[in-house]
């Protein structure tokens, strides 16, 4: 689901770059200053260092300047410069959780996540809880708790109308718009989530 534009960028001008090091070049391209490309990033002012002198090993540069210059005639330009607005998008998102964590502190919120992508299941868990919120991997008779499901083409064929008493809430979460138009014009009594790209998954939290 949230997935940065730098998985597709595997070298530039035949130089393979790894990930962390395709972040600090596209930070390179916008701002100066070790310490802010450390806090977008969320790593050391040491560590970039170090990824900045690797990088301008691999492109035998000197300087920030020549970085830029060796991007600016590159296929992946684009991209590098898209991924840059992902990372600002994902520092925005995650200081967000921060807050809403914050906010919902000693409050108990519990979270029912129905998807059979294991994968996204984890990534939303692990948002969830840097929010603040409990997941359980099955539904809770016992107490109160919202429901996040991840709609699917076969969840929406099986999907029932069925009340639970003890879910509080049901959310549904379309990472597809074809999906999401077709839910809608058949229920509507549900709170549904877009997140066809990445930063809308981010915004979402606002």
């Amino acid at each position: 689901m949230i997935k940065n534009d730098h998985n597709k960028i595997v070298h530039i001008h035949g130089i393979n770059f790894t990930s962390r090091e395709i972040d600090i070049i596209a930070c390179l391209l916008h701002i100066n200053g070790r310490k802010r490309i450390a806090e977008i990033l969320n790593i050391s002012p040491r560590t970039v260092e170090v990824h900045i002198k690797n990088i301008l090993k691999k492109t035998s540069k000197s300087c920030q300047e020549d970085i830029k210059d060796f991007v600016a005639t590159a296929d992946e330009r684009n991209l590098i410069h898209k991924h840059y607005s992902q990372l600002l998008l994902k520092k925005i998102f995650l200081t967000q959780l921060a807050k809403i964590s914050s906010q919902l502190k000693d409050q108990n919120i519990t979270c029912y996540i129905e998807t059979l992508d294991i994968e996204n299941s984890r990534r939303i868990a692990e948002y969830l809880r840097m929010a603040g919120i409990i997941t359980i991997n099955t539904p809770n008779t016992a107490n109160k708790y919202y429901q996040l499901t991840i709609l699917n083409k076969q969840q929406l064929l099986v999907l029932s109308q069925k009340n639970n008493q003890h879910m509080q809430k049901k959310l549904f979460l379309c990472t597809n718009k074809e999906l999401r138009d077709k839910f809608l014009d058949q229920y509507t009594d549900y709170n549904v989530i877009d997140c066809f790209h990445a930063d809308q998954i981010y915004s979402a939290v606002n």
